[in-house]
């Protein structure tokens, strides 16, 4: 034991001789900014050199050096130069923070493997004379539409990674709507965020998180557009639009460079109402949601979409898919390329839908076999321009053109399912030694216009269109993705795991959207917990079985009721000591014999008693807390959203998209129920706290609650139905001490110290804890090496080494013992 506590001293020792450094700076000029980010992704991903100090390159110092995912250095440097401090709601989602050392270069407050071999803070800049930001003219209307609509223009003689700056509106903008990249060139995925602080506008661009993306050298190219509100009473007239910084990250060598910077002038034609709102395209199925409505001025202000139908077919049959067309602007031409499955079906014809009276200058298509055995593919190309220059002959914006129809034959063997017709917005053939370039694409303003040109461009996603072949002869149950005849939390969670099969994938596309996805979780969760609505309504079939009355991917080969069975596994709430009037969070544990991943609990009570005082299960201090991802399921509702008075129903499901659990363990904490106990209780009454396997007075419906736990069995979700155990709030005088568990020294926290005082005083004659309760860490009754042991394993063993209630709060004990009471109430 004593050789554990002296590694762990000594693990915990401060590292000597370290050298300073600044957070973020991994380029080594001294500052943070878009070159460091860029820096990081080329040292990873594109062959770039090392950080002379990989410690900088930690952005958020969790130790490891991340460009993707939610929480990673790269993110957290574009976010913190354009969003600084802001919170999250105020234009700038939840990011991670930039760790210290941040401000000025300093050693590292928590030491790691992470090496710093050097760290100068000099580094040059690369030099590029022909570097240029520039803020174009704009005008906006005004009046009872506050939207502006800034360009960036820029140029440079060398690949950039990425470029940040800022300007100064002189109190124009009040917030920034979106951003959008439309310079046509990058070659990676591209995050950019603009926030507004002050009046200033932060902006910056990186053209790929997890890739070396670059931009390549250009002149006078549109880079970025930024949607902002502006101010209500901004008067009308010529405002000034000053850049203040600017910064290109530098592809090659992840320096910066500092283009020269052109400020620009914004005209407001009216002046700004007072309850003016930017007026966004919300149309949504056609255009980009929340982009400008303002007239087109350029090629880089087009919005598109093609839609393909989705279709059913019969085999030996012909079967014809649509393919629209619908623009902001005259609609010049157009090109296509898609992919479909030739096992299933041959393209006989494609056959062109031109307006009356309006023939085509130019029709084309043509089809090639991939000889690839393994993908029996075919692939379609053509291209359609209308006739001549005259603008009478283009398609007029902003409506739906139907432009072509692709003709098929059904395969007399094609199988059930959907064949999918694929529209890519560009490939390349390497089979063909031309190397055709095959581009959906539109033809405006002269030219042709391709995904990457434009602010908008729609496709279809890969299973909205296609052909649907064979008819729906399973009868199942919408939302019950298990199978087990009922909707419960295990229905959510399975639904949120597409990388998980089920038979019949049509139950658990809980919404009826065509595919399983998040979004059936959420629909599944939401009718369950706040109760039927319109917007969380399940489609049919359901609450009785049936057959699929919509066309869509999904397929059900087989649908078979197996109830939930029960198991030993238990699930046991509280008991706890509480005091009248005050508010506690009631334990619940369970005990599993496989890996958990949720549960779904129902609990009887009195409403006079004792009532909910938040609406999400607390899980700090629990088994959950380390494995519960960022998105997962976490809710207590009561007969306020409809349940049966007298009843409350706790949910609690860990991160989704990462199927995280627990593994099996005896009374392990899962969670707490935040609660306020009646202050006209006295001392010595009891508050039942009852789990139940129903509610009473429940019609008998799949959707009606129940406690079940959702286990992981040979890499399946099973809910199960568990043993339950009562518990009991006993009511005691408010002033009886409190304690923390695991606080043997009574120091109000819990480390290592706790260990140590408890070996001390039971084995080298050491002082005696004022509060016995406190360091009867397990929660036996008892004060004995166990004790110490379970300490340490909560500390660094690992998730399910949770510690009994109370922690991490102080409060009381809720299970009689011999223990002497505490002597301390405050410290």
């Amino acid at each position: 034991m004593w050789r554990i506590l002296g590694c762990l001293f000594l693990c915990a020792a401060p590292i000597a001789g370290q050298v300073p450094f600044l957070r973020g700076d991994a380029n080594d000029d001294g500052r943070r900014s878009i070159a460091d980010a860029h820096y990081i992704s080329l040292w990873l991903h594109g062959g770039g050199p090392q950080p002379p100090c990989v410690k900088a390159a930690d952005v958020n110092d969790d130790s490891l050096i991340r460009t993707s995912g939610n929480i990673n250095d790269v993110l957290a440097i574009v976010m913190s130069i354009s969003c600084g401090d802001l919170e999250h709601g105020a234009g700038c989602w939840s990011h991670p923070s930039v760790a210290e050392p941040r401000d000025a270069p300093g050693e590292d407050p928590t030491p790691d493997d992470l090496p710093c071999d050097s760290y100068t803070g000099k580094a040059q800049p690369v030099a590029d004379p022909e570097a240029r930001l520039e803020i174009l003219e704009a005008t906006c209307p005004g009046g009872e539409n506050a939207l502006a609509v800034l360009k960036l223009r820029m140029s440079h003689s060398r690949p950039i990674g990425g470029y940040w700056g800022a300007f100064d509106g002189l109190g124009l903008f009040a917030e920034a709507l979106q951003t959008m990249d439309v310079d046509g060139r990058t070659q990676g995925g591209d995050p950019e965020y603009a926030v507004v602080q002050g009046g200033q506008v932060f902006f910056a661009h990186l053209e790929s998180a997890s890739g070396a993306g670059k931009v390549l050298p250009g002149s006078d190219l549109i880079a970025l557009k930024i949607y902002l509100r502006l101010e209500p009473g901004t008067p009308a007239g010529v405002h000034p639009i000053v850049l203040l910084e600017g910064e290109m990250a530098d592809s090659l060598t992840g320096q910066a460079t500092f283009p020269s910077l052109v400020d620009g002038v914004l005209t407001v034609e009216e002046d700004v109402a007072a309850g003016a709102a930017p007026e966004l395209n919300s149309r949504g199925a056609g255009f980009c949601s929340g982009l400008e409505t303002l007239p087109p001025s350029g090629p880089e202000d087009v919005q598109v979409a093609f839609h393909m139908g989705l279709v059913p077919g019969k085999r030996g049959s012909p079967v014809t898919v649509p393919l629209w067309i619908e623009a902001n602007v005259p609609i010049e031409g157009f090109s296509f390329a898609f992919t479909y499955k030739r096992e299933a079906l041959r393209l006989v014809r494609v056959t062109p839908r031109p307006r009356e009276g309006r023939p085509w200058g130019v029709f084309r298509y043509d089809a090639t076999h991939r000889s690839d055995p393994k993908q029996p593919l075919d692939d379609v190309w053509g291209e359609a321009v209308f006739s001549g220059a005259d603008p009478a002959g283009f398609l007029p914006p902003r409506e739906l053109h139907h432009v072509l129809d692709f003709d098929f034959e059904v395969d007399p063997m094609a199988p059930d399912g959907m064949v999918y017709l694929r529209l890519t917005s560009f490939r390349t053939d390497p089979e063909l030694p031309d190397r055709v370039d095959w581009k959906t694409a539109l033809r405006a303003y002269g030219q042709w216009l391709e995904s990457r040109w434009i602010t908008c461009f729609q496709i279809p996603r890969f299973d909205d269109s296609g052909v649907v072949i064979g008819e729906s002869t399973t009868a199942f149950l919408r939302g019950d993705a298990n199978a087990d005849g009922v909707l419960s939390l295990a229905d959510a969670v399975l639904a949120a795991d597409s990388t998980r099969r089920i038979p019949c994938e049509d139950a658990g596309d809980a919404d009826d959207s065509g595919s399983r996805n998040f979004g059936d979780a959420v629909r599944i969760f939401r009718h369950l917990f706040e109760g039927p609505s319109e917007s969380n309504a399940i489609p049919p079939p359901f609450p009785d079985l049936g057959l699929d009355e919509t066309l869509d991917p999904t397929q059900c080969r087989e649908y078979r009721v197996s109830p939930a069975a029960a198991t030993p596994d238990t699930v046991r709430v509280g008991p706890l000591e509480v005091g009248a009037g005050e508010i506690v969070h009631v334990p619940i544990y369970v005990t599993t014999s496989s890996r958990l991943a949720a549960y779904q609990l129902l609990l009887r009570h009195d409403p006079e008693l004792f009532r909910l005082a938040a609406d999400q299960v607390r899980i700090q201090g629990t088994a959950f807390e380390p494995v519960a991802g960022d998105v997962g399921f976490n809710y207590i509702a009561t007969s306020l959203t409809g349940l049966v008075p007298g009843h409350i129903a706790v949910a609690f499901a860990a991160d989704l998209f990462s199927s995280s659990s627990l593994p099996p363990g005896s009374e392990v904490l899962v969670g707490k129920i935040p609660g306020l106990v009646s202050d006209a209780l006295s001392p010595g009454d009891e508050v039942l706290l009852e789990p139940v396997a129903f509610p009473e007075g429940e019609d008998p419906r799949p959707d009606r609650l129940r406690t079940e736990l959702v286990e992981v069995q040979d890499g399946r979700l099973v809910a199960l139905l568990p043993a339950l155990e009562a518990g009991v709030l006993r009511v005691v005088d408010p002033g009886e001490p409190t304690f923390l568990r695991g606080d043997a020294n009574f120091d109000l926290k819990v480390d290592i110290s706790d260990a140590v005082f408890t070996l001390s005083y039971l084995f080298l004659g050491g002082a005696a804890p004022s509060c016995e309760d406190s360091a009867d860490a397990d929660d036996t009754g008892k004060l004995e090496l166990t004790d110490a042991v379970f300490t340490l394993s909560f500390l660094f063993g690992g998730p399910a080494r949770a510690l009994p209630p109370p922690y991490p709060e102080r409060g009381r004990d809720g299970r009689p013992d011999d223990l002497a009471p505490c002597r301390e109430a405050e410290r």
